[in-house]
């Protein structure tokens, strides 16, 4: 007896995959945008939102899931979003192109640093179950003609769901996009995605770019022949709110308390990621 019996087709495992991606992936999106447009005012606002997204996903993911790419790309869309919906749940990181240039960067010992039970719940429970699913799964043999017009069908109705939608609540979608840009930040898994494909364009080298020469005014005041070495430990990601030494309820810093330190507590960064920020303090 099979595990799976029921098949489906590719366009409606698709239709399943991006309505739980939209359903499971975006909390942290809904709660902030709660902040701003509270419910029982917008109900149906918020209502045509889960329509916006899921909608516009669908669409995407029938123009690039096709045939044997069908499995893995929904595989990976599940294991990556599940770690993004953690990191945006429990640490509100958005996934911008510079996290994805930090995310590469990270070396092994700051990413089992963010290993714990409740990550490897998310993990197991939005990504390695459904993806188990999506895996056994049998999908229906169609020829391609008749995959190409069940494919063509959903999609139209997608694309005329979408406009709908958006024309139905064109000014509240009007002020969103306008006054609360930010909320896209929190957009799972689309934004990421967006940040990804920003990511790899930024390392495909288009064209030869000529050398330039900078900072020719800088010079060497050498008042001494004593070479001095200087060791900068740095916490380029560190907020100050959440030190001890700065009033911070727990121990956090429990040895830099003991030092004769001084803590500038007026200070600000580019950015608290290490991609953005490192480049930023020695530029």
């Amino acid at each position: 007896m099979k595990l799976f019996s029921y098949k489906l087709s590719q366009v409606h495992l698709v239709l399943l995959i991006a309505g739980f991606l939209t359903l499971t992936g975006n909390f942290t999106f809904f709660e902030k945008t709660l902040l701003v447009y509270p419910l029982f005012e917008n109900l149906f606002f918020l209502g045509s939102l889960f329509l916006f997204l899921f909608t516009f996903l669908a669409a995407l993911l029938l123009l690039i899931c096709y045939r044997k790419s069908i499995k893995p790309i929904l595989i990976l869309l599940l294991l990556t979003s599940s770690l993004v919906s953690y990191s945006s749940n429990n640490y509100g990181i958005v996934f911008d192109h510079n996290m994805i240039t930090n995310t590469f960067e990270t070396d092994t010992s700051e990413f089992f640093d963010l290993v714990n039970f409740k990550s490897i719940l998310y993990f197991l429970v939005l990504g390695l179950l459904p993806s188990f699913i999506v895996l056994k799964v049998e999908l229906k043999k169609l020829t391609l003609s008749a995959q190409f017009l069940q494919r063509l069908k959903y999609f139209i109705v997608l694309v005329v769901v979408f406009v709908v939608v958006v024309l139905s609540f064109s000014k509240h979608y009007t002020s969103f996009a306008r006054e609360n840009r930010d909320l896209r930040l929190y957009i799972n898994p689309t934004y990421y995605l967006y940040s990804a494909a920003k990511f790899i364009d930024s390392k495909l080298v288009t064209s030869s770019t000529p050398f330039k020469v900078i900072g020719l005014d800088a010079k060497i005041n050498k008042k001494s022949d004593k070479n001095r070495l200087v060791i900068f430990v740095i916490g380029e990601t560190v907020r100050r709110d959440h030190m001890s030494i700065n009033g911070y309820s727990l121990q956090t810093n429990p040895y830099l308390e003991k030092e004769d330190i001084i803590s500038f507590k007026n200070l600000t960064s580019c950015g608290t990621d290490t991609a953005w920020s490192v480049p930023c303090m020695f530029s």
